[in-house]
């Protein structure tokens, strides 16, 4: 029998062996991949852990620094979406007005405003769905606006973003991303997901200037300022757009490969509620309606504008049904549905539709379902900000008690599945986790993540979650490492 003495040098000389679970016998082969990534020269400097949880009874099956606070990225986007479906159901659909106040004469003139209020919709105009493009959206409204006679406003068209708090971003955000499409933000009254997409020419040798050719949608009044060169052939995108919201300069940095003629970079548009009332007044002088003002935006600090005429509803236009969102924010990690999803959570628990409100609501409605939220940072619903701190077992846990909701099958059936779908499709092909695990990843620079479910060789249903952060050597040699341990989670027995 080993002494009390000799159980406290075990702990100190080796604090970091596996924890396995009593019900499991034959974990040798996760217990073997897990000691290989905890002797990893390119895990040396990194904080990573893994957590494996039996989803019938919610014991531990395997764990590795499973209490360690790390960076989730996009596999934070569950806690978001999870949540969705618990308190706004998977039918939910988002709601954009038109409306007016003044007066309709008997000439056809409207002596007053049209107003876009916004209902948090991040689908208007977004290709990802049959019937969302702007052109239908826009058609709708004006079919509302004919059937009330109207020929002419004597006023403005007004995007109303004031249905989220102002702050469209995360303040925690880095100055590098939120110029860019994946940190456009969710606002109010979107269009195009929020982002544009800018074409570049570039030099005719390696280290030349690369230009811009052409912007879609053209946004009124922006402005780049272009730093761009030409870098090797192959290299991909590697520019990086600078901009605030509701600032139109934009400082374009970074390199185009060599050799590709019109290459495309996303950018985030910097006022979408504007940009969605300009391009409905330009549609309507399209249609013969002539506008006497400029279109404006107004947003939710606007209190004097919000609160100066009393509109009257001309039409409403629905979003595609909540599931359908989620399964797309599921295979392609869309920040702008997601963040979008995370304040309507807010306006629905009748909140101010901020970050800060949102989070917290998250958080506190699992933790009255017994989630242990301690230490948990969770700054935006999407993943993007460098803030966000949960533990794979908090990851885990979380991922075992939505296992026991009314909605869980419908949560696990929109996961991007193993070698088939997503952003899990290049993984774990000809394997036996292959169409079998389900999950969400998460990309940041110095930063891998994976978590969901997978069905073992006993047929028991486990969940999981694998951070890494800060390691060495390149992102896709991390991933074929983290595929071995993944795929020796679906062999347990």
């Amino acid at each position: 029998m080993k002494t009390l003495i000799q159980y406290i040098f075990l702990l100190v000389v080796f604090p970091f062996i596996p924890v396995l679970g009593q019900d499991n016998k034959k974990e040798n082969v996760l217990q073997k991949e897990i000691a290989k990534l905890s002797s990893d020269p390119d895990l040396k400097h990194a904080a990573w852990g893994v957590s494996v949880l039996n989803t019938s009874n919610g014991k531990t099956i395997a764990a590795y620094n499973s209490d360690m606070g790390l960076i989730p990225a996009s596999t934070l986007k569950l806690l978001t979406t999870a949540t969705a479906y618990a308190k706004l159901t998977s039918n939910y659909k988002f709601t954009t007005t038109l409306s007016y106040d003044g007066i309709i004469d008997s000439n056809g003139a409207l002596n007053g405003n049209l107003y876009i209020v916004g209902g948090g919709d991040p689908t208007l105009g977004s290709p990802r769905f049959d019937n969302t493009a702007i052109e239908n959206v826009y058609s709708a409204f004006y079919e509302a606006i004919k059937t009330q006679g109207i020929t002419k406003i004597n006023g403005s068209i007004i995007g109303d973003d004031s249905y989220f708090e102002e702050n469209f971003i995360s303040p925690t955000w880095q100055w590098g991303d939120m110029g860019n499409y994946y940190g456009s933000g969710a606002t109010g009254l979107s269009v195009f997901e929020n982002a544009y997409t800018l074409n570049f020419h570039p030099g005719d040798s390696i280290g030349k200037s690369a230009g811009t050719t052409s912007i879609s949608p053209e946004i009124p009044d922006i402005k780049f300022i272009n730093h761009v060169t030409t870098g090797e052939a192959g290299s991909g995108d590697n520019v990086v757009i600078y901009g605030s919201p509701y600032s139109n300069e934009r400082m374009l940095t970074g390199t185009v490969p060599y050799g590709r003629n019109n290459f495309t970079v996303k950018g985030s548009i910097p006022n979408p509620a504007l940009f969605a009332a300009q391009l409905f007044s330009d549609y309507l002088k399209k249609k013969n309606i002539t506008i006497s003002n400029e279109a404006i935006s107004i947003a939710s600090g606007d209190t004097i504008l919000l609160n100066a005429h009393v509109r009257k509803k001309l039409t409403e236009w629905k979003s595609p049904s909540l599931e359908s969102i989620i399964r797309l924010i599921h295979l392609h990690s869309i920040n702008n549905y997601t963040d979008a999803i995370l304040k309507t959570i807010s306006r629905e628990a009748n909140l101010d539709g901020s970050y800060i409100s949102a989070t917290s609501f998250v958080l506190n409605y699992w933790n009255k379902k017994g989630f242990d939220n301690d230490g948990i940072i969770m700054e935006d619903g999407c993943g993007l900000s460098p803030l966000n701190r949960i533990s794979t077992h908090q990851m885990s846990e979380f991922l075992y008690l939505v296992s026991k909701e009314e909605f869980f099958q419908t949560f696990y059936n929109t996961l991007a599945v193993a070698g088939k779908s997503g952003t899990m499709a290049s993984i774990l092909k000809g394997t036996i986790a292959e169409n079998n695990l389900r999950g969400k990843s998460g990309y940041m620079s110095g930063t891998r993540a994976y978590c969901g479910y997978v069905t073992n060789k006993s047929n028991q249903l486990l969940c999981f979650s694998f951070i890494a952060n800060n390691f060495s050597g390149t992102s896709s040699n991390m991933k074929k490492k983290i595929e071995k341990l993944l795929l020796a989670i679906a062999l347990l027995e």
